[in-house]
């Protein structure tokens, strides 16, 4: 999906429970790949690397 920061970081912020003040803390920078990993098992996500390309 490609898409602006603040969607990105919402995305982020849901899918790991994680709160509004939480959430502008996530480092989304521009023109960054942002990957998530779920586990099965643990029924988690996490973020696994944000790089800038």
């Amino acid at each position: 999906m490609i898409t602006h920061g603040g969607v990105i970081r919402e995305i982020i912020a849901r899918l790991m429970n994680i709160n509004q003040t939480q959430k502008d803390a996530i480092p989304i920078r521009n023109c960054s790949v942002s990957m998530i990993e779920y586990d099965i098992k643990k029924d988690q996500y996490t973020i696994i690397d944000l790089c800038v390309l």
